[in-house]
């Protein structure tokens, strides 16, 4: 005996409805895809930057310059340790497993790196000349290693500040002219080439 579909509501085809349901569906799949991307967005990141000035923690990566150094991991990490050192720039973080090493909240005195502030960070400018150069800066400098095959390692710089005014509480981002990055991975080839080489 054969049978008939019966629909309680005859003026509602049955594809429309289960176009209906393929809808919510859809929709319930991207509302969810758009909560966790987010999410599995902020665990890739080695590490998240806060700082006064900007309203939210935001990854390192965000700001991160990319070099390639011609050693493997290990032997790169060993040169890019040197090479702070050579540069006095301050190391509270020096992880090998997560290859992360640098400061978060270094407040150096017109000097980073041997380099005058204003050589090295944009802070804009005021009065006086280059706010780098007057305000109280808080600085993040951070070297991540990753490994790029047996014999090449990809060094990536974090260079970023907040810059205090002397007298007051105005708040200034402060952004890598890109000069310390370029010196600091031509000293680690060099560190590298010539391990003596101080």
């Amino acid at each position: 005996m054969s049978r008939v579909a019966s629909f309680r509501n005859p003026t509602v085809n049955p594809l429309s409805r289960l176009g209906l349901r393929w809808s919510g569906v859809i929709l319930a799949v991207t509302l969810i895809a758009a909560t966790v991307a987010p999410c599995a967005q902020a665990q890739e990141t080695r590490q998240r930057i806060s700082l006064p000035g900007w309203r939210q923690p935001f990854p390192i990566e965000d700001i991160v310059v990319d070099f390639t150094i011609d050693a493997p991991r290990p032997a790169a990490f060993a040169a890019v340790i040197a090479v702070f050192d050579d540069m006095k720039i301050p190391t509270a973080i020096r992880d090998s497993v997560t290859g992360m090493i640098g400061t978060m909240n270094s407040q150096p005195l017109n000097f980073f790196a041997g380099r005058r502030l204003s050589q090295v960070l944009d802070c804009g400018y005021g009065s006086t000349g280059p706010n780098a150069d007057s305000y109280k800066l808080t600085v993040v400098f951070l070297a991540l290693l990753d490994a790029s095959g047996p014999s090449r390692t990809k060094l990536r710089i974090g260079f970023v500040a907040a810059g205090k005014e002397p007298v007051g509480q105005n708040i200034l981002q402060c952004g890598s002219t890109g000069r310390l990055e370029e010196a600091f991975s031509a000293a680690v080839s060099k560190r590298l080439a010539n391990p003596r080489a101080p």
